[in-house]
């Protein structure tokens, strides 16, 4: 399945000396936002959260988050010195539960091209 990503400035991973860091500058730092992309026939969605003192030339860690979101982890005690990425399961659920709208292979293209769409 393709991935298409949707039109807003997405950061761009790379790896420095072995760790994942940013290569261009996000809108507000320190600030979670919201980001959609569309992974076959599907729109999915992910959060993501830069330190408030990030810096594009230095490295920074990626720690990906399934629907924690709401457990307050962008506040700075979490966050800082990290790049959080929340990627979001559709209505609200991930593939294995009765109630999930997407199928394992859904899923896993949806976090296929939410990598992607970080990385760059």
């Amino acid at each position: 399945y393709p991935c298409r990503h949707s039109q807003h400035q997405h950061p761009r991973a790379e790896t420095v000396n072995g760790t994942a860091s940013c290569g261009t500058i996000h809108w507000f730092n320190g600030i979670t936002q919201y980001h959609s992309l569309q992974s076959g026939t599907r729109s999915r969605d992910y959060s993501i959260h830069l330190p408030s003192s990030y810096d594009a030339n230095k490295p920074y860690p990626v720690g990906f988050f399934f629907e924690a979101d709401t457990m307050g982890l962008s506040g700075s005690k979490y966050s800082a010195e990290k790049i959080l990425v929340y990627p979001n399961g559709l209505g609200g659920a991930w593939a294995g539960t009765s109630y999930s709208k997407a199928t394992v292979l859904e899923d896993a293209q949806g976090w296929v091209c939410t990598l992607a769409s970080v990385h760059g």
